[in-house]
């Protein structure tokens, strides 16, 4: 299930059709909820029962390469006389349709896009019995968390572009041809011909007293001669030899590694029309204490003919991972390429 959460995150949104009129999308309110929140509609005896069973089987699996459990999705369940103006707009609903129709004979999964606001996930699953209701989300489980998750990274993505730091989409632009969806309270930390650290410092409020959380991103280049150097062993060597250079701790003799004991998982994708490697995995500091997890995609620049590695990273102590990592991810999915560079 872990390999299948894994291709499932890498893999892209399917179509599916919108709950009404596209050219009143516009019109809809906006969305509502916590990023990786669902809220599930049905009664509370088939939320305790095989229907609940089924969706938690599905939702419930971890989230890939976090350092603690965490699963893919939350599920949020209400009963469907509360289903009123207030949850209608929510990002992402389940909605359990059981009744013994001529539409429900067969069990049937609808997805629709912007049914009660803009940008919402709507899920019809119709059927006549928990079990057939069992069986259809079973079916389905894969297409429903490719859905999900793309649309999470889209929305995530969307938001930080329109807090974006204008200074800093410049600056990649200049250094590279490149640019990305930063958010303004991020910084450039590091610049060089062919290394980049943009990192981004924040605090959060937990049991009375301020915690740091830090996300970055690296970007970094070297010139491309093999096939080879696509491969997972290949990349994780220039991984650990460019961090070690570039990226130390705060003790000295510190620096940022991989993370081996729970090994980094690699995905062969297509990104933007471009052959992708892709890996998950784990950081730490040698000679200290910190540790989190990262996110990481390499493509050719055939403008140049260099690797690029995009590589991210988050560290959150005191606090859940997924959506600080699901963050840097949607970060990086928003690079685009904005001019040819000098081969």
């Amino acid at each position: 299930m872990k390999q299948l959460a894994i291709a499932i995150l890498a893999s892209g949104i399917t179509l599916f059709g919108c709950g009404g009129d596209p050219n009143s999308v516009n019109l809809l309110p906006s969305f509502v909820g916590g990023s990786g929140d669902i809220v599930v509609v049905m009664p509370q005896k088939a939320w305790d029962g095989e229907s609940g069973d089924a969706l938690r089987n599905i939702f419930y699996h971890s989230y890939p390469l976090l350092p603690q459990h965490e699963p893919l999705f939350n599920l949020d369940h209400i009963s469907p006389d509360q289903f009123d103006k207030f949850w209608k707009p929510h990002r992402n609903v389940i909605m359990a349709d059981f009744d013994d129709r001529i539409d429900t004979q067969e069990p049937s999964v609808v997805m629709q896009k912007n049914k009660f606001s803009n940008g919402q996930i709507f899920i019809t699953v119709k059927a006549k019995s928990q079990a057939d209701f069992a069986e259809a989300v079973k079916a389905r489980a894969s297409e429903m968390l490719s859905v999900l998750e793309s649309e999470e990274l889209k929305r995530i993505g969307a938001l930080n572009g329109a807090y974006a730091s204008p200074n800093i989409m410049k600056e990649l632009v200049n250094w590279g041809g490149i640019t990305m969806n930063i958010p303004k309270d991020a910084r450039i930390k590091v610049k060089q011909e062919d290394f980049v650290w943009i990192d981004r410092q924040m605090t959060r409020m937990k049991g009375g007293r301020n915690h740091d959380i830090q996300q970055g991103i690296f970007i970094y280049t070297y010139p491309y001669t093999s096939d080879s150097m696509f491969s997972r062993t290949f990349l994780l060597n220039k991984r650990d030899s460019i961090l070690k250079y570039h990226v130390p701790g705060p003790v000295d003799g510190s620096y940022m590694a991989t993370e081996y004991y729970y090994q980094p998982v690699y995905e062969e994708i297509e990104f933007k029309g471009r052959f992708t490697a892709e890996m998950r995995g784990l950081w730490k500091l040698e000679g200290d204490f910190m540790g989190g997890p990262f996110y990481s995609m390499t493509f050719l620049d055939e403008r140049t003919g260099n690797l690029v590695t995009i590589d991210g990273f988050a560290y959150a102590p005191y606090f859940d991972k997924r959506e600080y990592i699901r963050e840097v991810e949607a970060i990086i999915k928003t690079l685009k390429f904005k001019k040819t560079p000098e081969a």
